[in-house]
C-alpha cells in the first residue's frame, strides 16, 4: 500500500508540473502572438 501512494504521488507531482510547463508555454505564447499581430 505504501508503495502505490507514493507511485500516485510521483505521478500526480509530474501531471502538477507537466501542467504548470504547459501553462507557461501558452502563456509565452499567447504573448508572442500578441505582440506580433501589434506590429
Amino acid at each position: 500500500m505504501e508503495r502505490l501512494v507514493s507511485g500516485l504521488e510521483i505521478f500526480f507531482d509530474s501531471l502538477l508540473a507537466l501542467m504548470a510547463v504547459l501553462i507557461t508555454w501558452f502563456a509565452i505564447f499567447s504573448v508572442m502572438k500578441l505582440y506580433q499581430g501589434q506590429r
